[in-house]
Formats: C-alpha cells, sequence, structure tokens
C-alpha cells in the first residue's frame, strides 16, 4: 500500500489521505476506498498483536529466576483460574485436564479467566481453543452468557484477550453479524477507531459504569453490539435493532431482555442527540424522550451507555 500510495503521488509520502485512497485502492485491486482501509487496519492488527505476543514471550525467556524458584520449581506452578483455565508463567493456560473438544464455553470461559486476571492467553491456549472448541448451541448456554459478560466486565484487561481470539477467527465465529463491522473503517472525525474495536472499547469504559444500573450484562452487552448495524449503510440504528432482535435470543436473553438490548441499540443516539439538538426546556423534547425510552431501567441503561 505504501509503494502504490508514493506511485499515486510521486513523493515519498507516508499519509494515506481521503483523496489518494480511491486511486490506491483501485491499483492495489482492493475493490473500494473502504476495502483498502479495511486490509490496512487488519494488517495493522496482525502486526500488532504478533509483536505483542512474541515480546511477551522474550520477556519471560529472559526474566532473572531466583535460585529459590530454581530449586524449588516454582516457575512451573499452576494456579487455578477457572474450571480448565490455570495460570502458569504469566500466562493464562488450559488446564492438564481441560477438554476442549468437549467443552463449547471453554474459549468464553478461558478468555474471561485471562482477563480478569489481567493475564494474555498463551498462543498455544489460543491456537487450541481456535480448533478445537466446537461451536456453541443455539441458544447459548447460561455459562457461555455469563462468561462473555464477564469478559467485558473486565474492563482493559479485556482488550488484548478480545484480540488475540480476534486474530485467530475466534470473535467473527462466535458473535452473530461480527464479521461486517470487523476492521470496518468509520469516516466520522468523532471516532478514531475501527467499528469493531470502537465497540470493544465502549463496552470496556462501561465496566466503569456497571454500578450505575440495575442490569451490568445488559448495559456490557448493549455497549457491545450498539454499532452492529453499522457498515451496512445509512440508519445503523435501525438496522442493528433488527439484528439485535436476532442476536441476543442467540445468546441466550429471554425476550424481555431482548427487547430491552433491542431498544438501547435503536435509541443509542437518543439522548446525546436531544441535549446537544434539542430545546430541553420544551415539553415536547421531553415527552417525546419519554415516549421513545418507556422506562426508567432503559433510561439509566441509555444515560450511561451516552
Amino acid at each position: 500500500v505504501r509503494d502504490a500510495l508514493h506511485r499515486v503521488t510521486g513523493r515519498a509520502t507516508d499519509r494515506l489521505s481521503m483523496h489518494d485512497q480511491a486511486e490506491v485502492a483501485q491499483l492495489q485491486d482492493l475493490g473500494t476506498d473502504d476495502d483498502l482501509l479495511r486490509s490496512v487496519f487488519v494488517a495493522g492488527r496482525t502486526i500488532a498483536v504478533s509483536s505483542d505476543a512474541a515480546w511477551h514471550r522474550v520477556g519471560r525467556l529472559t526474566r532473572k529466576v531466583s535460585r529459590f524458584q530454581r530449586f524449588t520449581g516454582q516457575r512451573d506452578e499452576r494456579l487455578p483460574l477457572a474450571d480448565g483455565v490455570v495460570a502458569h508463567d504469566g500466562e493464562a493456560v488450559l488446564a492438564r485436564d481441560a477438554r476442549p473438544t468437549q467443552d463449547a464455553a471453554l474459549v468464553l470461559r478461558a478468555a474471561a479467566a485471562a482477563a480478569q486476571a489481567s493475564l494474555p492467553l498463551s498462543p498455544h491456549t489460543v491456537s487450541r481453543l481456535a480448533t478445537e472448541c466446537p461451536p456453541l448451541s443455539y441458544p447459548w448456554p447460561d455459562e457461555a452468557r455469563e462468561a462473555l459478560v464477564s469478559l467485558l466486565g473486565a474492563g482493559t484487561g479485556a482488550v488484548a484477550v478480545w484480540e488475540a481470539l480476534d486474530q485467530a477467527g475466534i470473535i467473527e465465529r462466535l458473535l452473530p453479524h461480527w464479521d461486517v463491522i470487523r476492521a470496518a473503517p468509520q469516516r466520522n472525525a468523532l471516532h478514531i477507531f475501527t467499528v469493531d474495536r470502537h465497540s470493544l472499547e465502549c463496552a470496556v469504559q462501561a465496566a466503569n459504569l456497571t454500578r450505575n444500573v440495575s442490569r451490568p450484562d445488559l448495559l456490557l452487552v448493549g455497549a457491545l453490539f450498539h454499532d452492529i448495524g453499522k457498515a451496512r449503510g445509512d440508519d445503523h440504528c435501525g438496522k442493528g435493532a433488527i439484528l439485535m432482535q436476532q442476536i441476543a435470543p442467540q445468546l441466550g436473553f429471554d425476550a424481555a431482555d431482548t427487547e430491552m438490548l433491542t431498544s438501547m441499540v435503536k435509541h443509542h443516539l437518543l439522548i446525546a442527540e436531544s441535549a446537544t439538538r434539542r430545546d430541553l426546556d420544551d415539553p415536547t423534547t421531553i415527552a417525546s424522550v419519554a415516549e421513545s425510552v418507556g422506562s426508567h431501567e432503559l433510561l439509566d441503561l441509555l444515560h450511561n451507555l451516552t
């Protein structure tokens, strides 16, 4: 892409400006300029995750070990984190008796345990989870849904674990309709992340606000999927709400929770737009928002999501 950019601009520049993107994409046979950006984002993400994993391993291999640790073998100690998951030498790994082929929820349980402990999943563990874990049932068992919530609730500890799963193709297999927003660019000055990473970061930030709502699980999952309708044309709120009606039952949420999550996705811009574009003293504004929201519970969820 950099070589193509130099050929298009005639200069040794490293900045892929918007007005050059379409021509660079054409030169690279990458389709549209959005396809070009997506390919660059995927490549950059692959390099970042691979680099982090490599340097983490370098740190492990070069870490000084005390004479006591050498004598006692303390570095080989395995501390339980969750069923089938242990901490070993600074990483979350599968326990010796773990059976990924017989435990579909293990992938989410391992991810949640690693994130909650602020540990990376070992590359070997990620590879095993990707190749050996069977697909989750429809709907998800409670254990899997609770593990997803726990993963998101870990806050910043979830990011590195999520990226490792994403690189292995696990996230796309787990989450319905996620493939469309993966590495999708956002041409909006307010957004600095791709759609999928923006969604994850939103859930990570929401983890700091779970004490403000009666249903922390709905806040975290709603935050993760609030932009699921993007990269599909206009009206991403409406399209996202339609998708959420399918996604929530698959994750194991009941009808009432599905309706709440669908409303969160549909109205996730309501409070921000009302606060910045409407007269808040106008009774019409108040009545309109109240009618759209309909309950204190949804209002609290939307407030914290906003």
